[in-house]
């Protein structure tokens, strides 16, 4: 048996990842999708809490694959960086900000965003010492997705190049992918992209 784990991005629940969560069902495998408080807690306690719950989780499978959605890509690095997933699993990572966003730096710099974005909100910025961008590499083989328009400005202008209204498509980089996809989609709506969900299955099909 093979368990697909999903891990919900910022200011989201699992109720986000319902049409995807369905596609892989059709594709044979078990889905559990994750709950987490994404605005209480640091990166690496979130880490930690998920890497426990997928230790329980995971027992009664073969093989165990992870798909997330923006900061639960972050978090999937962190919970794989050390070890790889259960029987030769997967990774995808749809619209991560794996080298910061440049919409955090510029959320934090209204100070009111202080009180409000939360421990791990404050962890996606650019700065080379961010957390976010220091997590860790899946010792797994993954896959990014980034989202854009597909030109060279994107949705917003706030950010260089293409991007997906939040995360630029430089933004979700990574060294060491075994693919990288841009689909035209918004940042948001990522995980319900047709696109990005069949090339997801297929990812995790070829094993």
């Amino acid at each position: 048996q093979k368990l697909c784990v999903l891990i919900h991005g910022y200011l989201r629940s699992k109720d986000s990842l319902k049409k995807l969560s369905r596609a892989l069902v059709r594709a044979g495998f078990e889905v559990y999708a994750i709950n987490y408080p994404s605005t209480q807690a640091n990166i690496r306690t979130l880490c930690n809490n998920t890497a426990a719950l997928l230790d329980r989780v995971s027992a009664d499978f073969e093989q165990v694959n992870i798909v997330t959605q923006s900061l639960g890509g972050i978090i999937a690095r962190g919970v794989t960086a050390k070890t790889p997933l259960k029987g030769g699993g997967r990774v995808v990572m749809l619209a991560p900000p794996n080298q910061g966003a440049r919409m955090a730096d510029l959320a934090l710099s209204w100070w009111p965003s202080e009180y409000v974005i939360g421990p791990a909100g404050k962890e996606l910025v650019t700065k080379a010492t961010a957390y976010a961008r220091n997590v860790g590499t899946p010792q797994s083989p993954f896959m990014i997705i980034a989202g854009g328009r597909g030109n060279t400005t994107g949705y917003n202008p706030a950010i260089p190049g293409d991007d997906d209204g939040i995360v630029g498509v430089d933004e979700t980089r990574l060294d060491g992918a075994a693919a990288h996809h841009v689909v035209r989609s918004w940042h948001a709506l990522i995980m319900k992209n047709d696109e990005a969900i069949r090339l997801t299955t297929e990812f995790l099909l070829q094993q």
